[in-house]
């Protein structure tokens, strides 16, 4: 009998294998070790692109935190808009941190405390509310801190915040958490390790509005696609005991169209997986998984990626789909002319340095440029 998909292209679901990021979780092993040492947390940042793995790495620091025998409270962050106010978040941020934390018996003292500053829980990790409008985001985060720490009773506690992009609507909230974390009752009396995820661009953003919040976190992780030895030691061991095997042929392609790219490689791999045969996949299920997984990660993230485009840009990012390699502004220019005479070849540079600040296009070589990813290209021509 053939066992369940043991892939996981499901956003935020942890990898059966988990691979490429030595490095980070040795830093982070070792910032763990000297915040306990020096009691003087160095905050950390860990930056990546969409579906590189920040959720996963987040989720693997909170394992090896807690096998140290210290606590940590992992906490998602959805999208924000600019009707939402700092108050508002900084509430769900608290919320976040106390359903993150393990249920054990000393938070649970802490209860009645907290709902003194306005958060009202029903039995630790049950339901949480709001018992009164909090006046102030920063004295509000900085008692719900102080009141947690005298219960934790541990050397260290870490939170994980994920996504902090979400924020980009409503920056002052990572201000408000700067200011909180460098207050001195908080340095003195407590011993928390913050560690935020976002994308690059989200961080730059936060960077030119908010400039002291770079220079407090200034602890970097960035993380990257996985090589073509880790990708192909990812599935291999995704598939160990699983009754299904891929072939050498179609293990030998993962690579080439995902670049190793960690929720690119789950999705092929998951289609590929879907569409084996007497538990073995060949070159002759590849075309109906790939083209499911075009499809999927379309619907996921290409589409929305793709809209931000004008017609103008559109046009552009289809000649650069129909290109094998990089290109310049005048093959560019070329190109465009050949499908429409009357295109104003004179602004391409403009619409191409506008794709690039949409982050659509990237500048390799110096006047050289292609798609950010090679899905992507194969995303737009299944457009046409």
């Amino acid at each position: 009998m053939i066992k369940p998909n043991p892939f996981t292209p499901q956003s935020g679901w942890e990898p059966k294998s988990f691979q490429g990021r030595d490095i980070s979780i040795r830093h982070f092993t070792e910032t763990l070790k000297k915040t306990i040492e020096t009691k003087r947390p160095e905050h950390m940042i860990i930056l990546g692109d969409w579906g590189v793995g920040k959720t996963s790495l987040l989720k693997q620091f909170k394992k090896i935190t807690q096998k140290e025998g210290h606590l940590s409270s992992y906490c998602p962050i959805p999208k924000f808009t600019e009707k939402d106010n700092s108050s508002e978040i900084i509430n769900l941020i608290a919320e976040e941190i106390i359903k993150g934390f393990p249920v054990i018996n000393s938070i649970k003292k802490a209860m009645n405390e907290i709902e003194g500053i306005g958060l009202s829980i029903a039995g630790f990790g049950g339901e949480i509310t709001r018992k009164k409008k909090i006046s102030s985001p920063q004295i509000f985060l900085t008692d719900l801190l102080l009141q947690l720490w005298k219960h934790l009773k541990v050397k260290l506690a870490v939170i994980l915040i994920d996504d902090v992009q979400n924020f980009n609507e409503v920056p002052q909230v990572l201000d408000i958490l700067r200011l909180v974390l460098s207050r001195d009752e908080i340095i003195t009396k407590t011993n928390y390790l913050f560690v935020l995820s976002s994308t690059p661009r989200g961080w730059d953003y936060f960077i030119d509005k908010h400039d002291p919040i770079g220079r407090f976190f200034r602890k970097r992780e960035t993380i990257q696609c996985l090589s073509e030895t880790e990708t192909k030691k990812v599935v291999l061991e995704t598939l160990k005991n699983s009754d299904v095997k891929f072939e050498n042929s179609v293990i030998s392609r993962i690579y080439p169209y995902t670049k190793g790219h960690p929720y690119e490689l789950q999705v092929l791999c998951s289609n590929l997986y879907e569409n084996q045969i007497k538990g073995r996949v060949s070159n002759q299920q590849w075309t109906a998984a790939f083209n499911s997984t075009i499809a999927e990660l379309g619907r996921d993230y290409f589409a929305s990626l793709y809209r931000k485009a004008t017609d103008r840009e559109e046009t552009i990012l289809q000649v650069l789909a129909g290109q094998d390699d990089e290109i310049d502004t005048k093959t560019i220019q070329l190109e465009l002319l050949k499908t429409d005479k009357k295109y104003p070849a004179k602004d391409t540079r403009f619409y191409i340095y506008r794709l690039i600040a949409k982050g659509l296009v990237l500048q390799k070589n110096k006047g050289k440029y292609q798609l950010i990813d090679r899905m992507f290209k194969e995303y737009i021509l299944s457009l046409t």
